[in-house]
């Protein structure tokens, strides 16, 4: 039995663990001298979200059109964003990823839609857009064509 022992710790000793794992270790050995319960603390689920890169998820491209131009010249911008995406991360997206800063956030979803070529039908998708408005004097080059 002592064989089989040695191999576990063996497997064990060699396992890599990934940065998330790392981070909430760390938070165990802090906590260790306090009488808290463990648990994720605001500091380590902001390193996680980090690192899994939900920002970046949140914008899908920007909305070009006719009107989009028209509100580029007053300060509003729109962008095709996730479904899932809310107000504050949207926000926080448009921040990080054009380093600017962002004033307020409207939201719009438009249904998705029947369409038919003759017998075959099919469905146009609905998409969520966010305008986003841009503090004074700054401007996002990416809607400039």
């Amino acid at each position: 039995m002592a064989i089989l022992d040695k191999f576990k710790k063996q497997k064990k000793e060699g396992k890599k663990e990934s940065p998330q794992e790392a981070v909430l270790k760390d938070e165990k050995k802090s906590k260790e001298g306090t009488n808290t319960t463990p648990g994720k603390s605001k500091k380590t689920k902001k390193i996680l979200q980090d690192l899994t890169g939900t920002s970046e998820k949140q914008l899908i491209r920007p909305h070009i059109t006719e009107k989009g131009n028209f509100l580029a010249g007053k300060g509003w911008y729109v962008f095709e964003v996730s479904n899932r995406s809310s107000k504050v991360e949207i926000k926080k997206a448009v921040a990080k990823l054009y380093n600017v800063q962002v004033q307020s956030v409207n939201i719009c979803k438009t249904a998705s839609k029947k369409r038919r070529l003759g017998r075959i039908e099919g469905k146009k998708s609905g998409i969520k857009k966010a305008m986003v408005k841009l503090a004074k004097g700054q401007s996002l080059d990416i809607f400039s064509v």
